[in-house]
């Protein structure tokens, strides 16, 4: 039996919090590459303070995806400079 396509028909989102530390996440519905990256650039931007960003997206047969990179480092954090 050939396997369920699922879809996303609306965005949404939720937010954990664990060992005082904030993971959001946002699902969002596309129709093309470029739209992916246009709301990949939006929330960038909406939580400019965040330290990682991460991002995934499945279009058809294609996928791409992200791992966190640390926008502030440790000792930038604490005050100090490298």
């Amino acid at each position: 039996m050939p396997e369920a396509i699922k879809m996303i028909y609306q965005g949404g989102s939720a937010e954990v919090i664990e060992k005082k530390s904030r993971f959001i996440g946002e699902i969002y519905p596309i129709g093309s590459e470029e739209e992916a990256q246009n709301i990949v650039n939006q929330i960038r931007k909406k939580h400019y303070d965040a330290r990682h960003h991460c991002f995934a997206y499945v279009l058809g047969e294609k996928m791409k995806w992200s791992a966190a990179a640390m926008t502030v480092s440790r000792r930038e954090l604490r005050g100090g400079r490298c």
